[in-house]
């Protein structure tokens, strides 16, 4: 069969499984990384050219993941907070929130502000500090992360129209349990119809993965639900071998420790030496193990949460953590309105008894676990 120019090309690159440009909403670029790489089986170095097309809105994998400024593996602490990459399931971190959206504290002084408050979604965590050493999320204090939770809809002097439209679009996050209704939803609050259809289309659930980390015009097509880096990020496919983003995300960094020779162990515990030895032969599988390390560790501390939700429930006989009657004082159940991606064992990852985390190894792993009744204990790597 004689194909179209654009076709053959896209097969002799070895993208064989690619649609036909005339099915595509927009030709498919092939992507191709700016680095000089070494194959793993050869040791040859291989040149490749930069990621480009004949579109100007084709973006390469950088356009779409943050910048890892913090000891090169973190990213700015805003992605860890309400509506960022890496942002956690709040209530995973023992936070409840009020009616305008701002975590439930102790008290009103000082002292008490920075301590989790008894309505929290643990009622073991009251008193808490959110500022005590063990208890971070990429280095940054819990404490921090509440307070940008708070910030949400302050009100700051002499920033009118900032302020305006905080009020308008209300307190925003990836989870339906963290937000606060603004003006807007007010209003369309007053509109059943309209109500009813956003309710239908998930407006009131927690953000999916495809909704969060899926992209567009980086070289994969529109709508085709993958990542910057080509990964599926929904759930099983028809003949597909894995059930989630998370599993695919799992996969692919063990390829990559397999196809360049090194221990997957420490690309998943972010070894500084293997990822500037990574760097130097593929900078894009550099940057897609720490992205990926990252999302990773949201996913095993919300995983850690479910399970401990799920032992709660079931110590008091009930069998479902999605039960309605579970609500906290802002009458709101925490972790509403979506599923946590149970992603607990693996040649990487394992659980104690006390669930704390450790590697295959034997060693600590990612330094974080459960601690006095459900506090995420968040040991930094390098620390």
């Amino acid at each position: 069969m004689i194909l179209d120019p654009t076709d053959q090309r896209v097969r002799d690159a070895g993208f064989n499984f690619v649609p036909f440009n005339r099915f595509l909403a927009s030709p498919f670029q092939i992507p191709q990384d700016d680095t000089n790489t070494t194959d793993p089986s050869t040791g040859a170095g291989i040149t490749t050219l930069p990621v480009g097309g004949s579109r100007d809105d084709v973006r390469g994998y950088e356009s779409f993941t943050p910048e890892f400024t913090r000891r090169g593996v973190f990213a700015d602490p805003k992605e860890y907070g309400p509506g960022g990459t890496y942002e956690i399931n709040p209530a995973a971190l023992g936070f409840e929130f009020g009616p305008q959206g701002q975590v439930m504290r102790a008290g009103p002084t000082d002292y008490m502000q920075r301590q989790l408050g008894p309505t929290t979604t643990n009622p073991r965590m009251f008193g808490s500090s959110l500022d005590r050493a063990m208890f971070r999320v990429a280095g940054i204090p819990a404490g921090e992360i509440a307070d940008m939770y708070d910030a949400r809809m302050q009100n700051i002097p002499g920033q009118d129209f900032r302020n305006f439209l905080k009020n308008f679009t209300g307190a925003q996050s990836n989870y339906a349990s963290a937000r606060a209704p603004g003006m807007i939803d007010t209003l369309l609050d007053k509109i059943p119809s309209v109500t009813g259809i956003l309710r239908s289309l998930g407006g009131n659930r927690d953000r999916s993965d495809t909704a969060r980390f899926a992209v567009d015009d980086a070289g994969y097509g529109t709508g085709t639900q993958r990542d910057q880096f080509g990964v599926f990020t929904g759930g099983k496919t028809l003949l597909g071998k894995t059930g989630s983003y998370a599993e695919r995300m799992r996969n692919t960094i063990s390829d990559i420790a397999k196809n360049f020779g090194y221990s997957e162990e420490d690309l998943m515990g972010l070894d500084p030496a293997t990822l500037d030895s990574l760097a130097a032969r593929n900078n894009l599988k550099k940057t897609q193990v720490i992205d990926y390390v990252n999302k990773l560790r949201a996913k095993d501390i919300e995983a850690e949460y479910a399970k401990e939700l799920e032992k709660e429930f079931a110590d008091k006989g009930m069998s479902d953590p999605n039960d309605p009657s579970r609500t906290g004082a802002s009458g709101r159940r925490p972790g509403s309105g979506g599923t946590v991606d149970r992603v607990t064992s693996g040649p990487d990852r394992n659980v104690d008894d006390t669930g704390q985390a450790y590697d295959s190894g034997g060693r600590e792993g990612f330094g974080y676990g459960l601690a006095e009744g459900g506090i995420v204990d968040m040991l930094e790597i390098y620390d």
